[in-house]
């Protein structure tokens, strides 16, 4: 990601409260929001999306609602 988009997310990250900058997250394997540990997600997308947004699966269930299983 460029350089100018991860300013302009870090800026909105913290304007939103997050607990972490999205460097800050993956050099910790944390979580942008919460910043707890970020490790266990349940399938190849949930992963995929902790590499754009850096929420953690609890998280990610909290904004995009949680699926039926």
């Amino acid at each position: 990601m460029s350089k100018n988009i991860d300013d302009i997310l870090n800026v909105l990250g913290k304007q939103a409260g997050f607990k972490l900058s999205r460097k800050e997250a993956f050099d910790t394997n944390c979580c942008t929001q919460c910043g707890k540990e970020a490790t266990k997600f349940h399938d190849a997308l949930s992963k995929k999306e902790y590499e754009i947004t850096g929420f953690c699966q609890e998280c990610q269930d909290d904004f995009f609602g949680k699926e039926d299983e």
